[in-house]
């Protein structure tokens, strides 16, 4: 009799112990969904706030491209980064471009790799969007035109004319672990 109750006390033990872990794994589910969600809609408004007490952003404008020429990963830069004196101005900026790249999204997909050389692309604080192409594809001049005409119509509609996209090369592996997309 004393053994059944044992066995008892410990079936239900167990199953106290289960319903307490699965509870705890939910909360903590919703809980880094909520936050996620709070980043994700807060990241626009970071970009726009002018009291942000972040770091200063670079000093970037139509320069910026000028600076990229001696890079040889560089395959093409489109578009003009508009010239911005304040933080707030810049900030405005990056939050329209960041408004840009998650327009973006699957319209991307067709160029993405394995079935294209679009490793993949995101916000550059230096002021643009950028595209990172899988070295060991031969990517052509019209392939890149065709994927900025994408990407600017997306920008359109965003209000922004002319979007500043840099076009690089990149190793798969190696680079791709350096690159963040915001």
């Amino acid at each position: 009799m004393m053994l059944k109750r044992t066995r008892i006390g410990i079936g239900i033990g167990i199953l106290v112990l289960v319903i307490l872990l699965i509870g705890i794994i939910s909360v903590a589910s919703a809980s880094a969904e909520s936050s996620q969600d709070t980043q994700s809609k807060g990241a626009v408004s970071e970009f726009n706030d002018s009291n942000s007490q972040r770091e200063p952003l670079p000093d970037f404008g139509p320069q910026t491209f000028e600076d990229l020429k001696s890079d040889p990963n560089i395959l093409a830069t489109k578009g003009q980064i508009p010239q911005y004196y304040t933080q707030a101005e810049r900030q405005n900026w990056l939050g329209k471009l960041y408004t840009t790249y998650k327009l973006i999204g699957d319209d991307m997909s067709p160029y993405a790799y394995p079935k294209g050389s679009v490793l993949g692309h995101g916000l550059n604080f230096n002021g643009y969007i950028e595209v990172m192409l899988y070295k060991e594809m031969d990517v052509t001049d019209s392939q890149i035109n065709e994927m900025y005409n994408v990407i600017n119509k997306k920008a359109n509609g965003a209000s922004i004319q002319d979007i500043p996209v840099v076009f690089s090369k990149s190793d798969f592996f190696h680079d791709l672990c350096k690159f963040h997309f915001q």
